[in-house]
């Protein structure tokens, strides 16, 4: 049990990190 939730969180954690990758590039991209 606690491992699923573990692993649920894992990729929580990838996507929430993927967002703000997202948002970082479009920064960037009106930067230039």
């Amino acid at each position: 049990m606690k491992r699923k939730s573990n692993r649920r969180r894992k990729e929580e954690e990838k996507r929430e990190r993927k967002k703000k990758d997202n948002s970082q590039q479009k920064m960037e991209k009106e930067q230039e």
